[in-house]
């Protein structure tokens, strides 16, 4: 039914018409399927979405009490900061090839082995014993979460035709407002009341089950050839994201603005950028066309992207910030960002 209606807008869209005796294809990139088993796939990419947003705001709830648990008194001092840029560092650095990937292998392929190593890795997080175990899975997870945000988006554009995809991915935007405003109090809750390790644990069965459904349900078509993949811009933008997040990280605080390790960070980071944009000029299929950056509205939305993920990023922390710095209650910790949800 989905189908017929979704292949009726895109004929109203586009001024053409079928003749009524002949039959409706389904929509382009979704292939003919019960209700039920596209009910099931779109809810485990929810499922999926959800899970990432609260990979940042339920953890971040659960940092102030690992310390106390964790060998080392001190571990507060150094373990919570780069438990945060582990997992940064490495998201940033899967983010930009994951998409050239699900083109490369198809993104079946992509989305299940990340929902694989993000399950594992969640499980192992909780398991840790030491700081630099919790900081070397909690990395793992960083290179699940990157290729997940990279993935499901593209996917609902594979799923859904044009007309549709704002509600689902408004839907999105809902599901990680949700997940901000209610992670940091339930975290608070599973902290205090079972223990910080099943902040982390918890998202393994739900991410073995989402896992599950997607194997079963997505038959997407192989794309019809291959495409190119573009070596060298992946690892020079991943190399760049790296630099700018420990640059954001650590200036100011470790070492200073003016030190040989913050400049050498900045200008690594300005560097790589332009090698970035050299290899991207010239490159078959590239990651970023600069065609792209010439069209006004993908470069307002970008800017408006890179604002509003470092906006999501601080207020994801918030709540642990109120609650360590100012000893504030979980509860009022979280209700400065319900104006978010409700926006």
């Amino acid at each position: 039914m989905w189908a017929a209606e979704d292949e009726h807008l895109l004929a109203a869209d586009t001024g053409l018409a079928r003749p009524a005796a002949e039959p409706r294809p389904p929509a382009p990139g979704v292939p003919p399927r019960s209700r039920p088993a596209r009910a099931a796939l779109f809810a485990a990419l929810l499922l999926t979405a959800a899970l990432v947003a609260l990979d940042q705001s339920l953890v971040a709830a659960a940092l102030p009490h690992l310390a106390h648990d964790l060998p080392g008194g001190s571990a507060l001092s150094w373990a919570v900061p780069w438990a945060v840029t582990a997992h940064l560092l490495a998201c940033a650095a899967v983010l930009p090839p994951a998409g050239a990937l699900g083109d490369l292998l198809g993104r079946k392929r992509v989305i299940v082995l990340a929902l694989a190593v993000f399950a594992a890795a969640a499980a192992l997080s909780g398991w840790s014993r030491t700081a630099p175990q919790l900081i070397g899975f909690r990395a793992l997870q960083g290179i699940g979460v990157g290729a997940l945000l990279a993935t499901v988006p593209a996917l609902l554009a594979d799923l859904v035709p044009p007309r549709r995809r704002g509600r689902w991915y408004g839907l999105l935007g809902a599901l990680a407002g949700t997940a901000l405003v209610a992670g940091p109090a339930l975290g608070q809750y599973v902290a205090e009341h079972a223990s910080w390790r099943w902040c982390f644990a918890l998202h393994a069965p739900l991410g073995l089950l989402a896992l599950t459904v997607i194997a079963l349900t997505l038959d997407l078509p192989r794309p019809a050839r291959r495409p190119k993949p573009n070596l060298l811009g992946a690892p020079l933008l991943a190399t760049a994201s790296a630099c700018l997040i420990l640059l954001a990280a650590r200036g100011g605080t470790e070492h200073a603005w003016t030190s040989r390790v913050t400049l050498g960070l900045g200008a690594g980071a300005l560097g790589t950028l332009l090698l970035f944009a050299v290899t991207e000029h010239h490159a078959a299929q590239p990651l970023l066309p600069p065609r792209l950056l010439r069209d006004p509205a993908f470069a307002a939305a970008g800017l408006l992207s890179a604002l509003l993920g470092a906006a999501l990023v601080a207020a994801g922390a918030l709540p642990a910030y109120l609650q360590t710095a100012h000893h504030t209650a979980p509860v009022d910790a979280a209700k400065p960002l319900l104006p978010l949800l409700g926006a």
